[in-house]
C-alpha cells in the first residue's frame, strides 16, 4: 500500500513538474504568433555605443553583458552582418551595443564617458523608410533561445519567398520585447567602420553579406 501510495505522489510530481516546464515555456515564448511584415521600423534615427565582436553569434552574450553591466538602463542593440549559412563561423561579424539618444533626444554625457573609458565606439543610425520587421516577447533569458530557434527561420523564409534584399540583421531589446528589423533602405549606413573589410587604398575589398539575396 505505502508503495503504491509513493509512485501515485510520485507520478502526481512529476505531472506538475512538467505542467510548470511547459507554462513557463509559454511565458517565454514558445507558442506566441509571430507576424512578420514590410513596413515601417520599430526605431527612428539613433545614436549608439557599441562594443564589435567577431565569431560565433552565440559568444554575443558576453557583450551584451558588458553593456547591461555599464548602461543597465539604456536599450540594448544588436547588428548582425554576416549569413551564417554562407559565412564561417569564425569570421561573423557584429557589433552590440546600448541606445544612447532616438530621434531629437539628448544623449547623457556622463554615459557615453564612461563608456568610452571602457572601449566603446560610437556611431549615428538612420531610420530607414522601409524594413522587414517583427517581434518577439522578451520574459527571460530563455525567451532570447526560443526567439533564435523560432523567429529566424521565419525572417529568412519570408525575404526569400518575396525577394527581398533586407540587411543587416538588427535586434533591439526594450525590456520586455525583442524587436527584429531588417532594413530594404539606408543598409550600408549600419555599417560600422570596424566590420569593413579595406585595403591598403582605403576601398572596401569584401562586401557584407546580403540576407536573402
Amino acid at each position: 500500500m505505502e508503495t503504491s501510495s509513493f509512485w501515485f505522489l510520485a507520478i502526481i510530481l512529476l505531472l506538475v513538474i512538467i505542467a510548470l516546464a511547459f507554462l513557463f515555456l509559454v511565458y517565454c515564448g514558445i507558442l506566441h504568433k509571430i507576424n512578420i511584415r514590410t513596413g515601417t521600423p520599430p526605431i527612428g534615427n539613433v545614436e549608439i555605443a557599441y562594443l564589435v565582436g567577431k565569431g560565433p553569434y552565440k559568444n554575443c552574450c558576453k557583450l551584451f553583458n558588458e553593456v547591461t553591466r555599464l548602461a543597465p538602463q539604456q536599450r540594448q542593440i544588436g547588428v548582425y552582418y554576416d549569413d551564417p549559412e554562407k559565412v564561417p563561423e569564425e569570421k561573423l561579424r557584429y557589433i552590440v551595443g546600448a541606445i544612447l539618444a532616438e530621434g531629437d533626444g539628448k544623449v547623457d554625457e556622463t554615459l557615453r564617458s564612461d563608456l568610452k573609458r571602457n572601449g566603446f565606439a560610437f556611431a549615428s543610425f538612420p531610420s530607414p523608410t522601409r524594413a522587414v520587421t517583427t517581434n518577439f516577447p522578451c520574459n527571460s533569458v530563455v525567451s532570447i533561445y526560443i526567439a533564435v530557434w523560432r523567429v529566424y527561420p521565419l525572417l529568412d523564409a519570408y525575404i526569400s519567398s518575396h525577394q527581398l534584399c533586407a540587411h543587416p540583421w538588427i535586434e533591439i531589446y526594450d525590456g520586455t520585447t525583442i524587436h527584429y528589423m531588417a532594413p530594404l533602405s539606408k543598409q550600408d549606413e549600419f555599417i560600422v567602420a570596424e566590420v569593413k573589410t579595406k585595403s591598403d587604398g582605403g576601398k572596401d575589398t569584401k562586401t557584407l553579406e546580403k540576407i536573402g539575396k
